[in-house]
């Protein structure tokens, strides 16, 4: 079972920084008033962060469910 450490341990430090990006995504910085005007759908660009943070933490969970598989097996 210890063919699985190395890609739990990949998957974890990948969903970390996919979901560390996500939040960057989602920050304060990108909440600027547009001005033009655009379809509903493109006004808000924070569903876009969510989502990004959202498969950062399912990688990141993967990752520990792995490593949880190798240490009781």
């Amino acid at each position: 079972m210890d063919e699985f450490m190395v890609p739990s341990l990949f998957l974890i430090i990948a969903g970390s920084l996919i979901a560390l990006i996500g939040t960057q995504l989602m920050g304060k910085a990108r909440r600027t008033a547009r001005e033009v005007s655009v379809p509903d759908f493109h006004a808000n660009p924070l569903g876009r962060g969510k989502a990004v943070m959202a498969g950062g933490w399912f990688l990141f969970l993967l990752g520990f469910l792995g490593l949880l598989v190798v240490r009781l097996a």
